[in-house]
């Protein structure tokens, strides 16, 4: 049988991590079933710094057969060179050897311009965790995925709720649910975190921490990113008998120095490993979060999310009790806290929406067939 071109393009550390499976099951499978795939790896460079991507890059052993890197870091510059860059390198690419097909994960700004970059060419386009829909536009992200999930000719869902959400903008033909690749990789890398030393770098020093039972907090949309919330959020978890391990982009800083709050309870992490963010997911008692990924991982460890979202990404794990929405006003983050004090020893109810942990070996054969 003809081997199929593929070329996968990642662009930031939540990429990165999926990639990271994504590269283990397909030797696994590729070992099983025959060398059937012919894969090549683009580093987009979305994210282009250490703390964003290059220790995750290394940690998690990603393989890259071409980087696009850039001069200017300005953001708009940044999203118009990549499309440039990327367009031109799938052209040469694609020239010499044509792809099957381009794979794009998620909802960032290079899962977009990877999708128009790779269309242009006329390479068809494979978007994993497609579907994911708050119906707000205001979400930037969103609008990223609805694009990616147009132009490509197979959608992988990781959810039936997510393949609802393409059947209804008329893509029900070219969408599969898969389930959930953050499941894999939980499945994947979570041997490796055990036990309660979680190593992190803060001010650039490294610190060994090895508190259990707190509560791990996680900022970094655009929408939370503001002095009121962020009062409200350090006012509220002051009122916790709870250490608090907050992990905070670099950009949060300026925004975090402003404010007053305990540092012998609340500690603030520049730079945490994968291995090391599963431990904290595993040793602490919830978690407060607006992120799109952690909620999923803390899932799949047993343990609750606190979410900044309004709706949330995950819709399934807010109508199954296993999460809460909370609001920016203190009382409203404290009433969060209270209820995941209340439902910290309950387990979390019992779903198989985020399939059975083998999403990749799903999409695989899906692309071979």
């Amino acid at each position: 049988m003809k081997k199929k071109r593929i070329v996968v393009i990642a662009g930031i550390r939540s990429h990165y991590m999926k990639l990271a499976v994504f590269q283990r099951a397909a030797e696994r499978y590729q070992k099983q079933n025959g060398d059937c795939f012919d894969f090549v790896y683009i580093n987009a460079g979305q994210h282009y710094d250490y703390v964003l991507a290059g220790g995750f890059i290394e940690e998690l052993n990603v393989k890259f057969d071409l980087c696009i890197q850039y001069d200017d870091k300005d953001f708009v510059d940044i999203f118009a060179e990549m499309f440039r860059k990327l367009s031109r390198l799938l052209a040469e690419e694609h020239e010499k050897k044509p792809f099957n097909y381009a794979v794009v994960f998620g909802d960032a700004n290079t899962t977009m311009i990877a999708a128009l970059a790779a269309n242009k060419q006329r390479i068809s386009v494979v978007h994993i965790e497609a579907g994911v829909r708050r119906n707000t536009f205001r979400d930037p992200e969103e609008s990223n995925s609805i694009v990616a999930d147009h132009l490509a000719e197979l959608c992988f869902a990781s959810t039936p709720c997510t393949l609802k959400n393409l059947q209804k903008e008329g893509l029900g033909a070219r969408s599969f649910f898969s389930g959930d690749i953050i499941f894999d990789l939980v499945k994947e890398f979570s041997p490796l975190a055990n036990g309660n030393d979680i190593h992190f770098i803060t001010d650039g020093i490294e610190i060994d921490y090895k508190t259990s039972d707190f509560i791990l907090v996680q900022l970094h949309r655009e929408e939370n990113i503001n002095k009121a919330t962020f009062e409200a959020v350090f006012s509220a978890l002051q009122y916790s008998e709870r250490k608090i391990l907050f992990l905070a982009h670099k950009r949060l800083k300026p925004l975090m120095a402003s404010l007053q709050f305990d540092t012998k309870n609340i500690c603030v992490v520049d730079f945490i490993s994968y291995i090391n963010s599963l431990k904290a997911i595993k040793n602490c008692a919830y978690l407060i979060t607006d992120s799109g990924t952690m909620p999923r991982e803390a899932f799949f460890l047993g343990k609750r999310s606190l979410l900044r979202q309004n709706p949330p990404y995950w819709q399934n794990l807010v109508e199954h009790g296993i999460d809460i929405v909370i609001g920016t006003e203190r009382d409203e983050i404290i009433n969060g806290m209270r209820w995941a004090e209340e439902n910290k020893n309950i387990c979390c109810a019992d779903t198989d929406d985020f399939g059975n942990g083998n999403a990749m070996t799903n999409i695989l054969e899906m692309l071979k067939r």
